[in-house]
């Protein structure tokens, strides 16, 4: 049997992360648990940019972002924007290549996570060879 005490002791091995804040967040993928890290990622006064939305409700830590004064903005989802970007790049006008910073295997997946949440090296965009 696993004790109380037994899992109070392991829960206080685990590491302990300080989770860095940023002044702003642009969340671009419109899922809950995504905007609620964006959210929690936020500095106090800072601001969180939602990229449309997935859901027509979604549960959020509202309290905790107003109590921090997080700012939270929407734009639906490259309104606009998206023939001008193709266009951009097509036209080799902006070259995004210089974003893509480090390529992994797909067998370092945990690597690659590691070295995009840390962005170790100078990292932007970590991407997989698949």
């Amino acid at each position: 049997p696993v004790s109380t005490s037994s899992c109070a002791a392991a829960a206080a091995a685990l590491p302990r992360y300080e989770l860095p804040r940023y002044d702003a967040c642009i969340e671009c993928s419109g899922f809950a648990s995504s905007t609620r890290g964006a959210l929690a990622a936020a500095r106090s006064g800072g601001t969180v940019v939602c990229v449309g939305l997935r859901d027509r409700t979604m549960r959020l830590p509202m309290m905790d972002a107003n109590v921090r004064e997080v700012d939270v903005r929407g734009i639906f989802r490259y309104a606009n924007a998206y023939a001008t970007a193709v266009a951009l790049i097509a036209s080799r006008r902006v070259d995004v290549a210089p974003l893509v910073t480090h390529r992994y295997e797909l067998a370092q997946l945990v690597d690659a996570f590691e070295h995009a949440r840390t962005g170790r090296d100078g990292a932007i965009k970590v991407m997989f060879n698949v």
